[in-house]
């Protein structure tokens, strides 16, 4: 009677706890939120089992938003002007700019023109005008050359750093008619050429040039010619800001073509133009 009594008891405590789990459950799932939507159900050999399923973690979906480029925004260019002038004089001369970064991206990148042992020392007694970047960039620009080559465009007879029969000079002259030069050779006429430039320049756009500008446009004359000169102040007026703002699209075509040298040379001395110098 015990043991019967004993399983009795059992049976009527499983019944208890049996009608009592599923209103517990209920109010479970209301407190995670998942109300009274049945459980699922699963066959098993047994019969069918009611099984609990823990709710799944709530996921947040990332998404990737690619914007096309012209709906793009440009934030403005923090003010670093207070930086950039110190940044841009280097010890390589008075009011000269950092060489790598004119010519960063252009044709002329990683050039290297020779350069004798005399250069800087005669460069500063004969052309302290301007600055040795842009010394530097006339070399780069013209390149070396020890044997006399006939140019381009003009046709005319050229020897060392563009050193041209055009220029009528006896020194040139005499070079091209001995038919080579050396490295020092060739910077004595570049050097002696550019002195003569000088009064052309001051004569169409003044005396008051920092050595960058005054390096530019000695520069372009060297290129082109007083002619240059005269087009250039024509198309600006003599107006500074507007030389920087022509200088990019000016003289950069041969025959009516474009070409890769001309505007990257302009492109270059308009970023030297811009550069702040020392006078």
């Amino acid at each position: 009677m015990s043991g019967s009594s004993s399983v009795g008891q059992s049976n009527n405590t499983n019944t208890v706890w049996s009608n009592q789990i599923p209103p517990l459950i209920n109010e479970l799932d209301k407190l995670r939120g998942i109300g009274s939507t049945p459980s699922p159900q699963t066959q098993t050999s047994q019969g069918t089992d009611t099984l609990l399923k823990t709710p799944e973690p709530l996921t947040i979906a990332t998404f990737k938003v690619s914007i096309p480029p012209s709906a793009q925004v440009t934030l403005p260019t923090p003010n670093t002007s207070s930086t950039s002038s110190s940044s841009a004089a280097t010890s390589t001369g008075s009011g000269s700019a950092d060489l790598g970064q004119l010519l960063q991206g252009s044709s002329f990148a990683g050039a290297n023109p020779p350069t004798s042992n005399t250069f800087k020392s005669k460069a500063k007694e004969m052309t302290p005008f301007i600055s040795e970047t842009a010394l530097q960039l006339i070399k780069i620009f013209e390149g070396f050359e020890g044997k006399a080559y006939t140019g381009a465009g003009a046709g005319d007879r050229t020897i060392g750093f563009g050193s041209s029969e055009l220029s009528g000079k006896p020194e040139v002259l005499a070079a091209l008619s001995k038919g080579s030069i050396s490295v020092e050779e060739a910077e004595d006429l570049m050097l002696k050429e550019i002195q003569g430039l000088r009064p052309v320049v001051e004569k169409h756009f003044g005396s008051q040039l920092n050595p960058n500008q005054f390096g530019v446009l000695i520069s372009l004359a060297y290129n082109g010619g007083e002619q240059a000169l005269i087009d250039l102040k024509s198309k600006s007026g003599g107006n500074l800001q507007k030389v920087g703002e022509i200088l990019p699209n000016f003289y950069v075509t041969s025959d009516g073509q474009y070409l890769e040298g001309l505007t990257n040379r302009r492109i270059i001395e308009q970023k030297l133009w811009n550069s702040p110098a020392n006078a």
